[in-house]
């Protein structure tokens, strides 16, 4: 009676951690299914493997993205990359592009600022840098 009891306990712990292992596998491929649906929907030209050589952003590499960075990270670089017709010709792995392209949260630098705009801020901080150190001479 003993030894069906642990049997059971044993079995029912085995289902559980199976379940729970085949839910988790759910989820990240619903992740992936809705990533791959709004691609289709918002940026059909980075969606069409003819456009990239090495085709879509796989299950694995879309994992990899999501474990770095946040959804809106990745929807933000690829939507720049599906808007600049300028470069399209240039790059032929998606997954590669999005990872020279998405900027770390909290690097202090915008996905969407040009390359003026990052110039007036360097500027302006030079700028700020020098009066601090102005002040600090007239104090010293």
């Amino acid at each position: 009676m003993e030894y069906e009891k642990d049997l059971k306990e044993d079995t029912t712990d085995v289902v559980s951690k199976k379940t729970l292992s085949i839910v988790s596998e759910i989820s990240e491929k619903d992740d992936y299914t809705k990533f791959r649906d709004w691609m289709f929907k918002n940026a059909p030209y980075c969606d069409n493997p003819k456009n990239f050589s090495s085709s879509r952003i796989t299950e694995e590499e879309f994992k990899n993205l999501k474990e770095s960075f946040t959804g809106l990270q990745i929807a933000e670089t690829i939507m720049q990359i599906e808007n600049r017709k300028d470069l399209r010709k240039k790059y032929t792995n998606l997954y590669r592009t999005v990872l020279n392209w998405i900027k770390p949260e909290g690097s202090g630098i915008s996905v969407g600022k040009t390359k003026y705009q990052l110039a007036a801020e360097k500027a302006a901080s030079r700028e700020h840098l020098e009066k601090l150190a102005d002040e600090i001479l007239r104090n010293s």
